[in-house]
């Protein structure tokens, strides 16, 4: 087994094993995806669904949903309970026949590397109907706190921003349409935690106001992961 064979492998079993909130990630579901108009009329497809938290919660939300994945591991986990596809990620539109409204990529397009990445969103817009969506969340590449997510994994190979995902989707044919911080829900339990954690998000948009305003003329998202939505016109 070569070296990254190896990391992708450590990867998996470390996040089939790690503890996760299921309540809090339906809960960041939930919010996140009011970004999408009419959702549950969509045909969605979830690329590198990973341990699947994704499907649960559309599944109990009634939603049409497959999903694609290209780790071994993930795949067995994910097909006793879901629709699911099992690839090897080098032509998505090949592997998959049908086209979707709703494309999710949760955490997956830092795992790419920036020689491929052109020819991954080329992959995603045949995947698109027209007016097609793609919504996907990655590791803040204007924040210094978006360095702790990206240098924690060595599989992460792109850091990207709103300029270099507009350039992606420009060159692609997709219109950005949303860019901003993912959604804030950690749960505060008690009420000392609640005031604790409206302080610490007024103190967060504050920086990101100042910081954006004192160097580029307008607020900068700072948070260590942000969510971007890209249209097919």
């Amino acid at each position: 087994m070569n070296l990254t064979n190896k990391i992708y492998s450590s990867y998996s079993k470390l996040a089939l094993n790690s503890d996760t909130d299921s309540e809090q990630n339906f809960n960041y579901f939930d919010q996140e995806l009011k970004k999408i108009d009419n959702l549950y009329e969509k045909k969605i497809i979830e690329i590198g669904y990973g341990k699947g938290f994704f499907l649960d919660w559309a599944k109990s939300s009634k939603l049409d949903i497959i999903g694609y994945e290209i780790n071994e591991d993930f795949h067995k986990n994910a097909e006793q309970n879901h629709k699911v596809i099992l690839g090897d990620g080098s032509n998505i539109s090949k592997e998959v026949s049908d086209k979707f409204d709703l494309i999710i990529l949760f955490d997956v397009i830092e795992h790419i590397s920036k020689e491929n990445l052109l020819n991954f969103f080329q992959n995603l817009n045949e995947l698109l109907n027209k007016e097609g969506e793609i919504l996907l969340r990655f590791p803040n590449g204007s924040s210094a706190a978006g360095l702790e997510y990206f240098n924690s994994d060595l599989t992460h190979f792109s850091f990207l921003n709103k300029r270099s995902l507009k350039m992606i989707a420009e060159i692609n044919k997709l219109e950005l349409v949303y860019y901003g911080n993912m959604q804030r829900v950690k749960k505060f339990k008690s009420l000392r935690g609640k005031l604790f954690g409206r302080m610490i998000y007024f103190f967060r948009d504050l920086i990101e106001y100042v910081y954006g305003n004192l160097y580029f003329g307008q607020k900068i998202p700072l948070d260590p992961n942000v969510v971007g939505v890209l249209k097919k016109n």
